[in-house]
């Protein structure tokens, strides 16, 4: 299967914004799988972020708000080129 650049830049921003939040940015590792989505048949990017403990809470923001602006922005990326988008933070 063949990676869409914009694939590429919506694991690239999310990993760009998380790292610059991070206290421990040398431990955040994230994971992109591409695909494409089976009900839309849209092209997709999941992207899987680990963080060390300590900035878990950083990272998810007070109520969330900090994981859902990350998903937004990665949303919106993936939107403007007909692609659905999510991120996952996995502890």
């Amino acid at each position: 299967m063949n990676v869409n650049p914009v694939q590429i830049q919506i694991a690239s921003l999310v990993e760009g914004i998380v790292t610059a939040l991070a206290d421990h940015p040398e431990t955040v590792t994230v994971q992109a799988q591409m695909g494409v989505d089976p009900k839309t048949q849209q092209d997709k990017v999941d992207v899987n972020l680990t963080v060390h403990f300590d900035d878990m809470g950083r990272i998810i923001g007070k109520q969330g708000r900090t994981i859902n602006a990350i998903r937004t922005l990665a949303g919106l990326l993936a939107a403007k080129n007909e692609m659905r988008a999510s991120v996952e933070l996995v502890e």
